[in-house]
């Protein structure tokens, strides 16, 4: 599933371990092998009620 798909969803990546710090990763043109990397994900909270302070006093 496309990532993009994912974050419609409500996901937002947490980790990979395709992007390490300071070094470029690319895949392969081994079709003999498959090539995995994996992502973490998290559901985001969605639309968080902000807090409303009301002074009733007139």
């Amino acid at each position: 599933m496309p990532l993009r798909v994912l974050k419609q969803l409500g996901y937002e990546a947490v980790f990979d371990n395709f992007d390490a710090p300071g070094v470029i990763q690319r895949l392969d043109n081994n079709d003999l092998l498959p090539q995995v990397f994996t992502i973490g994900l998290k559901k985001v909270t969605q639309n968080k009620q902000s807090l409303k302070i009301v002074d009733n006093q007139e």
